[in-house]
């Protein structure tokens, strides 16, 4: 792409150095005329020079999150802003699992990424790119106070997730390999919060607990009895009906 390297110098000071400063490492005339750029999709670094050039910039869902990758590396401040305000703008409960690996990246986006999954948990977690989640990823989101109004919920799509994992992985979706696949993931699910008739007809079939977590969240169903050996929360999500009235946000009537 041809481009004047005086209006890269004004423009970012990572081309300012490379070109004239401490990163300018060209030995030949040649070498100083090209630069070349291998972790940017040439679309993305157009539109980054576009934007050198113009002001303007022309962004997409599908090219936002390049740009922004290209506008922090070469420290263009007021396009990384406009890519941030564009996500902000366009984040909805279909695309936010899409966004989130990348928002790990940039801490302008992560609030704002897990706001949203956090409010429209009961869509994203039925989602299929749910199941393409890294294992961090997954792991992060566990981590947030979902709106769900049942924990089955948040234990179908994690089961959903470990399952994929297993058939990339070609080995049997059984209890133990789902358990393998989730890791500490497992402990993040709120087994206690499930009814008695799930977790005896859905969720101990799976065979992912062991016998003795399996006995600790029987007990505490049926007792309401905590103990130190329970390594599950028992706290319900903020959209089970009974925590919204205890809290005073349900609002209508509970029956």
């Amino acid at each position: 792409i041809g481009v004047l390297q005086s209006m890269l110098v004004a423009r970012s000071p990572v081309f300012s150095a490379m070109f004239t400063g401490g990163l300018a490492v060209h030995t030949t005339a040649a070498d100083k005329a090209h630069v070349h750029v291998d972790d940017i999709q040439p679309t993305a670094f157009k539109q980054l020079l576009s934007y050198v050039y113009t002001d303007e910039v022309e962004l997409s869902p599908d090219n936002v999150l390049a740009v922004l990758y290209a506008a922090k590396k070469y420290m263009l401040n007021t396009l990384a802003d406009k890519c941030v305000q564009f996500l902000h703008d366009n984040l909805c409960a279909e695309n936010v699992v899409t966004m989130l690996e990348q928002s790990l990246l940039f801490d302008e986006l992560k609030d704002k990424v897990f706001e949203k999954i956090q409010k429209e948990a009961s869509v994203v977690l039925k989602q299929e790119e749910f199941t393409t989640l890294s294992a961090p990823a997954l792991k992060e989101v566990l981590q947030l106070e979902l709106h769900v109004r049942e924990e089955m919920e948040v234990f179908n799509a994690c089961m959903k997730w470990a399952k994929k994992r297993c058939q990339q992985n070609n080995t049997p979706a059984d209890g133990a390999n789902i358990r393998q696949a989730l890791g500490d993931s497992l402990y993040l699910i709120r087994f206690p919060t499930i009814s008695l008739e799930d977790f005896n007809k859905l969720v101990l079939p799976v065979d992912v607990l062991n016998a003795e977590e399996g006995f600790h969240i029987y007990r505490y169903l049926t007792s309401k009895t905590k103990t130190d050996s329970l390594c599950f929360s028992t706290l319900h999500r903020p959209d089970y009906p009974e925590r919204r009235l205890l809290t005073g946000n349900y609002v209508g009537t509970f029956s």
